[in-house]
């Protein structure tokens, strides 16, 4: 073998090295991700290889910790779902509580108008009071004027004895007094 060959050789192993550092990358990867993908599956070898390294024992052990495994994973699927369920039902009542609470808030508030116009009212009657009871005050007073003047008067009225005689009381209310005869 000359040293041509022998470069030709090294050339050829150094190309079929590269192609198998290249080819052992890619296997690593796709061994990577395999095994991120079905890392159950890994969990699962693992542990049926500790039990068991023989072919139907192996297989008997590997089917159990897939099964324990899928059932695991069942379970907390089945946990998450009720978790979901409890979290919307937490949710809806929440927001019905949001509305209840907006209505009474609003209520709360249309009766903070009602007491305002209430007390506005109350104030208006209180004045309207007090002018009334000024008034009555007013009316009182001019009444007893009235009161005091009609007294006044009913002391300058004529009685049935200060006429002397029938003739005199016959004249002032004689045409009254024919009107009533029997």
């Amino acid at each position: 073998m000359d040293i041509d060959s022998h470069h030709r050789h090294a050339e050829d192993l150094e190309i079929e090295l590269k192609k198998e550092k290249i080819a052992t990358e890619e296997l690593n990867d796709a061994l990577t991700r395999a095994m991120l993908e079905i890392a159950d599956v890994k969990k699962a070898t693992a542990k049926a290889a500790v039990k068991s390294r023989h072919g139907k024992h192996f297989a008997k052990a590997f089917s159990a910790e897939l099964t324990a495994i899928r059932a695991e994973k069942e379970k907390e699927r089945e946990f998450l779902k009720k978790e979901n369920k409890r979290l919307k039902i937490q949710l809806r009542d929440t927001a019905e509580v949001v509305q209840a609470a907006g209505e009474l808030l609003i209520r709360l508030r249309e009766a903070d108008k009602y007491v305002q116009s209430s007390e506005e009212r109350f104030r208006s009657i209180e004045e309207e009071n007090g002018k009334l009871k000024m008034q009555v005050e007013k009316l009182k007073k001019r009444r007893t004027g009235l009161v005091k003047e009609d007294e006044e008067h009913r002391t300058y009225v004529v009685s049935y004895d200060d006429y002397a005689d029938d003739q005199a009381w016959r004249a002032e209310f004689g045409a009254m007094y024919q009107d009533h005869q029997y």
